[in-house]
């Protein structure tokens, strides 16, 4: 037998071999799968299409909180300021 035949076989054994394990050891029947693979893809794609809203939602929320947070710094900034403006012109008296 030529190397290629002998692949030939062994790739066709190994196909067979597969085809019977995939059958015995499949957790449900095709129609079962079929309908869970369906389901999932549903979900998904619900997931999917909430997708834009939610992330609307969190740039909302963070834009919010960074916003907040430069109102605040930019207080402290001021503070510090006049902080040290006073204290210049209590030196230069």
């Amino acid at each position: 037998m030529s190397s290629v035949s002998c692949f030939i076989g062994g790739l066709l054994v190994g196909v067979g071999v597969g085809t019977a394990a995939g059958m015995l050891l499949a957790p449900r029947s095709g129609y079962k799968t079929r309908r869970y693979l369906r389901h999932q893809a549903e979900a998904l794609t619900e997931r999917v299409e909430q997708l834009p809203e939610q992330m609307e939602d969190q740039v909302a929320s963070l834009a919010a909180r960074a916003r907040k947070s430069v109102r605040a710094s930019a207080a402290q900034a001021n503070v510090a300021i006049d902080k040290t403006a006073s204290a210049l012109t209590d030196a230069i008296r």
